[in-house]
This record gives C-alpha cells, sequence and structure tokens, in this order.
C-alpha cells in the first residue's frame, strides 16, 4: 500500500462523507483554519494539512538514518505483522513491507484455524536502528515481549524471538547508549501502569533482571526513550482530565530522579488526543513529531505531523501556548529535504507483477521517517 497527497481526493467519486474526519478537524469557531472537506496531508504548494495520512496507522513509531525516515505500525492480528513504512519529508510516506512475516510465530491462537487475536495481537512498538541494523521490538498483551531485526528496513527480517512470555505488558521501546549498553523501556500496564526499565542482553534477544520501575502515573503508556545532548529523555503518554496526553521526563540519569513536564494540550472531541508517535530530528536540524490519534472508534487512528518547539530543554508539541504547553495544529510546511510533491499519476506503479494493475487515478503512495538522537545512533 503506497499513500501520498490527494490519493483519497481521488475517490470522490464514491463519496466523500468518509474521508471527511470531522472529529478529527478544529472545531468551527474559526472557519477559515478549517480545511476543505476531504483536504488532507501534501498540498503540492510547500504545504501540508494533518491528517497527513488519514488511514488507521495505530500506535506509531518512526526514526531518521541519513536523509530517509522508516516508521512502523501496529497490525494487531494481521499479517504480515508491524508494517514497515519509508519517507523523505515526513508528509509523504510508502509501505516497505512487514517485519514479521509469519504471525503464528507468536502463538497458535493468531493461526488461520483459530483467528483468536482480534484487536490483539501485534501492539505498539519502537524501530531503532543501532550497530548497522533495524531492530524492531513489540509487546502482546497476551504472548509477551517479541522482536527482530535486520540489515536494511526492507529486510531480510530475522524469524521472530520471543524475549519474554508472559501476559499483561505493552507499550516497549529499545535503547542503547552511548556505552553500547542497551535497555528496554516497558509499561506493565496490568499492574497500576508501572513503567519498568531492562537491561538489555549484548545481543539484543534477552532482558536482563531485574528491572527497576522509573514512572508510574495514571495510564502511563507509549513509551519512548531519547538521548539529546547528554540528557535522557523518556517520553510517554498518561491520562488527565482534558483526555490522555503527551508527557516526559527528563535527567541525568536513565533511572532518575527525573523532571516532569506536559508536553501538549488535547482536545478530546477535536483532535482525538494526538499521544503515541515519534519525536525526530530532520537534516536540516529541525525537529518534528509524528503521531497517531484516534480514539479507536470509527476513525481508527490516523498519522499526523507537529512542528516541535525546544522551550528551556524541553520539547513543545504543536503550537506554544501561553502556558509553554503545545496544542494541536492543522497545517505546516512540508520539512525541507523531500522531494517536491508528485501528483498521484507521475508515481511509479507498486504492485506486484502477479497483481491487476490500479487505474492511474486511484493510486497512491511515498513515504517518511526520521529520528531525533535517540539510543543507538
Amino acid at each position: 500500500m503506497d499513500i501520498t497527497r490527494r490519493q483519497l481526493g481521488r475517490l470522490a467519486a464514491v463519496g466523500t462523507g468518509a474521508l471527511l474526519l470531522p472529529g478529527l478537524l478544529p472545531p468551527g469557531t474559526a472557519a477559515a483554519a478549517t480545511p476543505p472537506a476531504g483536504t488532507w496531508g501534501d498540498q503540492g504548494d510547500g504545504t501540508y494539512v494533518n491528517p497527513v495520512i488519514p488511514a488507521d496507522l495505530s500506535d506509531w513509531d518512526c526514526i531518521r538514518v541519513g536523509t530517509d525516515y522508516y516508521g512502523i505500525t501496529s497490525t494487531f492480528g494481521y499479517s504480515p505483522g508491524m508494517a514497515v513504512l519509508h519517507s523523505k519529508d515526513l508528509v509523504n510516506w510508502r509501505t516497505l513491507g512487514g517485519a514479521v512475516d509469519d504471525v503464528t510465530r507468536i502463538g497458535p491462537e493468531l493461526n488461520w484455524d483459530r483467528m483468536n487475536r482480534y484487536g490483539r495481537g501485534v501492539w505498539a512498538g519502537s524501530i531503532r536502528h543501532h550497530a548497522g541494523r533495524y531492530w524492531v521490538y513489540f509487546n502482546t498483551p497476551d504472548e509477551g515481549f517479541f522482536m527482530t531485526s535486520a540489515p536494511s528496513p526492507t529486510g531480510p527480517w530475522e524469524p521472530l524471538h520471543a524475549l519474554w512470555r508472559t501476559s499483561g505488558w505493552n507499550d516497549v521501546c529499545p535503547f542503547w547508549d552511548d556505552d553500547g549498553q542497551g535497555y528496554l523501556v516497558t509499561t506493565h500496564y496490568a499492574d497500576a501502569y508501572k513503567v519498568h526499565l531492562y537491561k538489555l542482553s549484548a545481543d539484543g534477544k534477552s532482558l536482563v533482571g531485574p528491572s527497576t520501575v522509573i514512572h508510574q502515573s495514571r495510564g502511563s503508556e507509549a513509551n519512548k526513550l531519547y538521548k539529546i545532548d547528554g540528557v535522557y529523555y523518556h517520553m510517554f503518554s498518561e491520562v488527565k482530565a482534558e483526555g490522555r496526553v503527551l508527557m516526559m521526563n527528563r535527567g541525568s540519569s536513565l533511572t532518575g530522579p527525573f523532571e516532569t513536564r506536559q508536553l501538549q494540550h488535547v482536545n478530546a472531541s477535536a483532535d482525538r488526543e494526538p499521544n503515541q508517535g515519534g519525536l525526530v530530528q530532520a537534516p536540516d536540524g529541525t525537529w518534528h513529531f509524528v503521531t497517531h490519534h484516534g480514539q479507536g472508534a470509527w476513525e481508527g487512528r490516523v498519522l499526523s505531523l507537529l512542528p516541535v518547539t525546544w522551550v528551556d530543554g524541553w520539547p513543545v508539541l504543536g503550537s506554544v501556548g501561553a502556558d509553554g504547553i503545545g496544542n494541536m495544529v492543522w497545517t505546516g510546511k512540508v520539512p525541507a529535504g523531500g522531494p517536491p510533491g508528485m501528483p498521484v499519476d507521475a508515481l511509479p506503479p507498486w504492485w506486484p507483477a502477479t497483481c491487476s494493475p490500479t487505474p492511474a487515478s486511484s493510486r497512491s503512495g511515498n513515504g517518511t521517517t526520521s529520528r531525533a538522537r535517540t539510543g543507538g545512533r
């Protein structure tokens, strides 16, 4: 599946009602700020409209390697598992494949004769680049912790490896420090959402215990670890009165003590709680946050791009409010470094030779990902 600007606009003839995503657009208090119905993604004039992809890309994470961005999204019970996408500008993305060739490696309940993991299976994971390889880790709620790695984001990915068969965990992220030591952060949601930090074995295939609990708050999950200018940052989300919001711990050690700050406000009825994604730095030094948002109902979890402004050593997501906390934005400039937007009809075909070509008027496709200074770069 290739996804680029305007492809849904090409489907207007079959009804734009499904494309309007009204719950994802800002309230009508400022009509001029509300994109026209069906508008999204790359506008072809150097700007974009959120969502950049109005498709279900749940539990997003992404990194940058050189001038390329790579992202992953959970796939639950579907096979191949853990879709991998590529982009040059964080707005246009192209699907490369899946990191999990056979989801039955997770367990027999995912086999075709049972298919007993609807909404479960491959949950949120993280992608990192370390020691010349790409690493993907994720949890399933019932089977435990899994990982795979590859020399290229296109593969071949190693057969899925189980680090620990257990249940009740989610939202895992690996991190390699400057000395090469690997770590894994994850939430034990079955135990009051305590966030644990484990050491990884040298090959990245085992957890070295015991773990250290580094955080706990209401619904704390969506974990990411970064090291930026010598400071450790633990990004996570938690539930407040306004909804699920992005938070961050920072400190001189991975285990704390930490300062904690909220990074963004949400308006749950309008922006559907952007909260899980990847913090990345573009080649020109600018920072961005690519996030899913949506509450898992009719709209799934679409993908949006937010600018990042560093204020007193904190990455503020979106537009900086009077209180110093970010707010959702719906438009912006396409990050520098990518190719100019192409009309959908100009894109090369992507389908396998065994498939019937899609009419030019309905083709789609192209991609991005990013990285800040994440562990393992």
